[in-house]
């Protein structure tokens, strides 16, 4: 089957991550490992895995290999409460019901990996499967090497209280998010003109702007930026 255009432009597989169940891998057009999560609002993406040998583990004169220090590992590991852990699963929208910290760290990990913040890594890095936990690793010594302060425009900080915000203002916001991550990453945010000015509510507005805005979209945006900076 030939591909379009389209297709081979971009970096993930070709297929729709929608056909595809939570945790598959594909070869993407790219080369790399692709992973499905779910995003926020519970829709499936596509999203780049993180080899421990893949370029943006070194630094920019590529004759260093990142290296885990002292400070990749939490100096208590081990002793992270099942409260931490739920409080890290509700901020990033994973259900922990029932569920033992061994199972709540694998599934923010599977679902959450590149939105997770360096301390986030830290407290449960040591309860994942040893595949994954050098993965971790790995991803906690590159945010520590690598700081980022330029998020393409990705993320920012809000200038004023969503509520206080009018809806142009709110539909200015989210075109100028959307653009970003769409010129930056390649994947369509689902947010058209159109969408924005007649079928959303001012309530649904709110709750896609408190994710750009979130330390979620954050880390996600700093994570797109270290992986795609060479």
């Amino acid at each position: 089957m030939r591909m379009s255009k389209t297709q081979k432009s971009r970096k993930g597989p070709a297929e729709s991550a929608t056909q595809f169940s939570v945790g598959t891998i594909k070869k993407g057009n790219d080369g790399n490992k692709w992973k499905i999560i779910v995003t926020n609002s519970g829709v499936h993406r596509w999203s780049k895995m993180t080899d421990i040998r893949h370029p943006s583990y070194h630094n920019h004169n590529h004759n260093h290999t990142v290296k885990i220090t002292s400070k990749t590992i939490t100096p208590k590991e081990g002793i992270v409460s099942l409260a931490r852990l739920k409080q890290i699963g509700n901020k990033n929208t994973v259900s922990t019901a029932g569920k033992s910290k061994a199972q709540i760290a694998k599934l923010l990990f599977n679902i959450r990996g590149n939105a997770l913040a360096t301390r986030e890594l830290q407290d449960i890095h040591h309860l994942l499967p040893s595949k994954q936990k050098t993965e971790a690793m790995k991803m906690i010594a590159n945010q520590i090497e690598t700081p980022i302060t330029d998020y393409k425009g990705m993320w920012k900080p809000a200038v004023k209280p969503l509520h206080e915000m009018s809806r142009r203002e709110m539909i200015n916001s989210l075109r100028k998010f959307r653009d970003a991550w769409e010129s930056y990453t390649g994947r369509n945010q689902d947010l058209s003109d159109e969408k924005l000015a007649e079928d959303m509510t001012d309530k649904d507005l709110r709750q896609r702007l408190e994710y750009y805005y979130s330390e979620t979209a954050k880390n996600q945006a700093a994570n797109w930026v270290r992986e795609n900076t060479r």
